[in-house]
């Protein structure tokens, strides 16, 4: 299967597509509240948001943030890849992955760092095929705030 892909950043025209995906693994989002948090990431510099279309429609997306941490020195965190189940294997995410890289190393960043459920094993071989390494394994908290409006 040959595919023409396009990569460019994230727009308007592409969440609906983008809401689909995230609903492929396990992070149902409304279009609103994605219209929302894409505007709010777009409006920052130091976040990278790409999607590859293929004719017109997004396939995968990934989002990347600069960190500056007190502990560790200045790097890129991949917030989020997802890239859709029929057209894994195609080097979509690897394509994508390689967009953060050299987005990274345009802002003068040496290192990349992500997370990965430790569920998803086929994502694990993909990141250690592209030359990631795991480093350490983590609990993740949360705690949820009461709502403050007004």
């Amino acid at each position: 299967m040959v595919i023409e892909l396009q990569y460019k950043p994230v727009d308007s025209s592409m969440l609906p597509d983008i809401a689909d995906l995230c609903g492929q693994l396990g992070y149902p989002i409304s279009y609103d509240q994605l219209a929302s948090q894409v505007q709010n990431i777009l409006s920052h510099t130091d976040h990278f948001l790409w999607a590859a279309q293929v004719d017109g429609v997004a396939h995968g997306w990934v989002h990347a943030q600069v960190i500056d941490g007190l502990t560790s020195p200045r790097c890129v965190e991949v917030a989020g890849l997802i890239v859709d189940e029929t057209y894994r294997k195609h080097g979509i995410g690897r394509a994508l992955m390689t967009l953060v890289e050299t987005w990274a190393a345009d802002q003068g960043i040496s290192s990349i760092y992500l997370r990965s459920n430790i569920i998803r094993k086929e994502a694990h071989r993909f990141y250690e095929s592209i030359g990631y390494e795991s480093i350490k394994q983590q609990l993740t908290f949360r705690k949820n705030l009461p709502s403050r409006s007004g």
